[in-house]
């Protein structure tokens, strides 16, 4: 546990804000830095990959209603029994490289984000989006906590998987100072600051 390590060590940083709560340590939401790869994947308008992990149901409901209003999703479930196949729409595999993960991500307009059930704290889809200068369509409202949230970049979706067409329809816009607020420099900063360097 946390408090364990309290006592032998400088800082405990952790990304989930509730625990840091609970267990006295500091907070910092995420930082991600770009990587250089080539966006040759095929064009798409919404991009997913992730584990199952209880997401399935609501991802199919995602795929449907993005579906009915004509977007192009490319969906794939990894570490899948059903690798290898395509159920409803969603391509089940065993893995994806990095690398071809990237390459996604810079082909598609809209990154979707499903957190598992039970996560609160934000995952790499939201610096994603941010470095990578896409939509992010996410189930998870904790990202309207961030300082650098825009709700003409990210949308909160709830169970009942309404998203407005406003969101869907206008041009991306983004907040000039996204890029540095997710910096690994940014991070070190904070390091820095709180050891008192």
């Amino acid at each position: 546990s946390v408090p364990n390590y309290k006592n032998v060590l400088d800082l405990i940083v952790t990304i989930d804000e509730e625990l840091a709560l609970e267990s006295g340590v500091d907070y910092y939401p995420i930082f991600y830095t770009e990587e250089i790869v080539s966006g040759n994947a095929e064009k798409c308008d919404v991009f997913f990959c992730g584990e199952d992990g209880g997401r399935l149901e609501l991802l199919e409901t995602v795929l449907s209603v993005l579906s009915k209003r004509g977007l192009k999703c490319d969906f794939y479930c990894s570490k899948s029994p059903f690798a290898g196949k395509v159920i409803n729409g969603i391509k089940h595999i065993k893995s994806m490289p990095h690398s071809e993960y990237i390459s996604h991500i810079k082909s598609c307009g809209i990154i979707l984000d499903i957190v598992k059930p039970g996560v609160k704290c934000c995952s790499l889809r939201f610096c994603e989006a941010v470095i990578y200068e896409k939509k992010l369509l996410t189930n998870n409202p904790s990202i309207r906590n961030l300082s650098i949230y825009n709700e003409n970049q990210f949308y909160v979706f709830d169970k009942n998987v309404y998203i407005d067409n406003c969101f869907l329809d206008a041009p991306l816009s983004i907040k000039p100072e996204a890029k540095k607020e997710v910096s690994p420099l940014r991070f070190v900063e904070f390091i820095y600051f709180k050891l008192g360097i």
